[in-house]
């Protein structure tokens, strides 16, 4: 076997494995409904490759922890709420 014919055969076989692997991920998510997981599939079968890096890149999105807020950080004002407040005297009858 030369070696173009053995980069063909692993080339196949990563263009067969990689949208299983997507394909297996999609299938164990809890954070998919049942129409997101057909919709996801469909766009996995109908494009192989292409589509399994897309459902993988969303995926990998919905799995993504945001990050920890900073205790220390102080949010700034918001001025169109506070001059609306201080304009209308609403500052009064919120805090009630």
């Amino acid at each position: 076997m030369n070696i173009e014919t053995l980069a063909i055969v692993v080339l196949i076989a990563a263009a067969i494995a990689y949208p299983c692997y997507v394909f297996a991920l999609i299938v164990r998510a809890d954070f998919y409904s049942y129409n997101q997981k057909i919709a996801q599939t469909i766009l996995l079968l109908s494009i192989p490759v292409l589509g399994a890096a897309i459902v993988h890149w969303f995926h990998m999105l919905h799995r993504a922890r945001p990050e920890s807020s900073d205790p220390a950080f102080i949010p700034q004002r918001e001025p169109e709420i506070d001059e609306y407040r201080a304009l209308t005297g609403r500052r009064h009858q919120d805090e009630t």
